[in-house]
C-alpha cells in the first residue's frame, strides 16, 4: 500500500516498499537524460529522446503538477536515492478528448524487478483514492508486451486499438482502461 510521507526532510508524494515518488525538478534533467536518450529503454518510441525532448518532457510535467495536480513523477530508489525512472498520471489524447493515463518508463537496468508494478499500483491507488478520478487509461504500443501484462495485472481491460503517428512511424497502440468503483 502506497502512502504519502516525508522522507529525510524531502516531501514525497508516494512511498512504496522500495521506491519514493516525487515531483520532478529542473535539477533532475541529467538523471532523466541518462535513460530517456537510450534507444533500448525508449524502444516503444523508436528512438532515444534528445536533450530538447527531455527538457520539453520535464517542463510539461512541472506544468501538469500546477494545472492538474498530477504528472509523471520521479521514481527514486530508496536504497541509493537514485532516480531510476518515471511513473505517474498524464493526460493523453483518446477519441478527441484528454484522458488520464497511467504511465511509466524505467531505466533498462531496472526492468523485470517489479519496480514498474510497484509504482504503477501506487499511482493507480493515488488516482482513485486521492484524485478521485473516475477512470484510468493505459495506451500501450502493440509490441510492448510487458506493459500490456502489467495493465492486465492492475485490473485493466483492453477496449480499443488506435494508431499513433510519431516520427514518421504509424504505431498501433492498445487502449486499456479501469473504472474507479469506489
Amino acid at each position: 500500500m502506497a502512502k504519502q510521507s516525508s522522507y529525510k526532510n524531502k516531501m514525497i508524494l508516494l512511498e512504496t516498499k522500495r521506491l519514493l515518488l516525487r515531483e520532478l525538478k529542473q535539477n533532475d534533467f541529467n538523471a532523466l537524460l541518462s535513460f530517456l536518450n537510450d534507444p533500448q529503454t525508449m524502444y516503444a518510441y523508436e528512438h532515444g529522446f534528445s536533450k530538447k525532448e527531455v527538457q520539453a518532457l520535464l517542463e510539461k510535467q512541472i506544468h501538469s503538477y500546477a494545472v492538474n495536480n498530477f504528472g509523471l513523477w520521479a521514481a527514486i530508489l530508496k536504497e541509493t536515492e537514485t532516480c531510476i525512472g518515471l511513473c505517474g498520471i498524464t493526460l493523453q489524447a483518446y477519441k478527441e478528448k484528454q484522458v488520464p493515463e497511467l504511465g511509466y518508463i524505467f531505466q533498462k537496468e531496472y526492468w523485470h524487478q517489479g519496480y514498474a508494478s510497484e509504482s504503477a499500483l501506487a499511482c493507480k491507488e493515488y488516482a482513485f483514492e486521492n484524485l478521485e478520478l473516475p477512470q484510468l487509461y493505459a495506451i500501450i504500443r502493440d509490441s510492448n508486451l510487458p506493459s500490456q501484462k502489467l495493465a492486465e495485472r492492475l485490473g485493466m481491460h483492453k477496449i480499443d486499438t488506435i494508431i499513433k503517428h510519431y516520427y514518421g512511424f504509424s504505431m498501433p497502440h492498445y487502449v486499456y482502461t479501469l473504472k474507479n468503483y469506489k
